[in-house]
């Protein structure tokens, strides 16, 4: 086997995939959750004329380490003989958040707090809330930083005034593989609307009495000309 590599990963599955000899007729594919002994197997017969294969393993645990596996059978000199060939490590991402709220808002931050997901936490290092504003590309990051179910909240400050967003969140935590922090995957979105102070009305009054200002002159000239006075 060749080109051992990981084509994708969530927190509820990931796929491997590979090249193959054309000489080789079935693989095994077991994954291991790291310090237990619950072998998921997932053996798949190929036909000889597809080189590229993967093999899709579900319902594996969030934020684990597997150990995969990789055996091949093939035939030769009349018999059948089946190879350990090597074997990847694979990091599933941490499940995302539960119960997104948001409370305290302002004209200008937001505190937004979840529940940490099932399973193991053990190595989540950071919870991160990102907030986008409704009908534009702007977005809006806080963190909490901390080990376990430690970090469940968090404040988004620079907001606007009297927006609407939707925020989400997501767990991190240290691939001890790669040395990377690694995020999963988004929860379900909630949406806020930030609060409106006098600032904000105020702004909104000086900008319609400017366009009064402006507009007022325009229509008066346009009536006088259309009605000329008369000598």
């Amino acid at each position: 086997m060749r080109n051992l590599h990981v084509v994708s990963v969530f927190a509820e599955n990931f796929t491997v995939g590979w090249e193959l000899p054309l000489n080789v007729f079935m693989t095994t594919i077991v994954a291991t959750l790291k310090d237990t002994c619950k072998p998921l197997v997932f053996s798949n017969e190929v036909q000889a004329s597809v080189a590229l294969q993967q093999s899709l393993f579900i319902g594996v645990a969030s934020n684990g380490e597997y150990n995969v596996s990789f055996q091949g059978c093939a035939v030769g000199a009349g018999d059948v003989s089946c190879t350990d060939f090597a074997y990847l490590r694979v990091r599933t991402m941490a499940g995302a958040p539960l119960q997104i709220q948001v409370k305290d808002k302002t004209s200008s931050t937001a505190a937004v707090s979840w529940t940490a997901p099932s399973g193991n936490h053990l190595d989540i290092t950071k919870f991160m809330a990102t907030a986008y504003q409704v009908g534009t590309n702007e977005k809006f990051v806080c963190e909490a930083k901390g080990r376990g179910k430690c970090g469940s909240h968090c404040t988004l400050s620079g907001l606007k005034g009297g927006s609407l967003y939707s925020v989400t969140a997501r767990s991190c935590f240290l691939d001890k593989l790669t040395n990377h922090s690694v995020c999963g995957d988004e929860s379900v979105e909630q949406f806020f609307k930030t609060e409106v102070t006098f600032l904000d009305l105020s702004l909104v009054f000086i900008m319609i009495a400017v366009l009064v200002i402006m507009i007022v002159p325009i229509i008066l000239a346009t009536i006088y000309g259309l009605h000329p006075k008369s000598d």
